[in-house]
């Protein structure tokens, strides 16, 4: 697993955020759209690819992206349900089977 992805889901696998993060990742009715997280930037740029960045803003206030990296959609529900597992989140959701 590469470092970015790692770094992702240490920041943005959180209980605050799970179960909606969870959610517009797994829906089958957002096929483009945008998830602001805490450091993260998630794009669907289509129903199951997945493109996650990380936004900085810059001593001069200057938007900047980093670290872009592309993802699939089931691979990533996995993922993140492998961290909440892990932290022991109260309520873990499941995998739809019409992925």
């Amino acid at each position: 697993m590469s470092d970015i992805l790692i770094t992702f889901l240490d920041e943005e696998v959180t209980t605050e955020q799970y179960a909606e993060l969870f959610d517009f990742i797994a829906s089958s009715r957002i096929t483009r759209g945008t998830f602001i997280g805490n450091y993260h930037t998630i794009l669907k740029a289509g129903s199951d690819t997945i493109i996650i960045y990380r936004e900085i803003i810059t001593p001069g206030r200057s938007l900047k992206y980093k670290d872009a990296f592309v993802i699939g959609k089931e691979y990533l529900l996995k993922k993140l349900n492998s961290i909440a597992y892990a932290r022991k989140f109260r309520e873990i959701k499941n995998i739809p089977d019409s992925i």
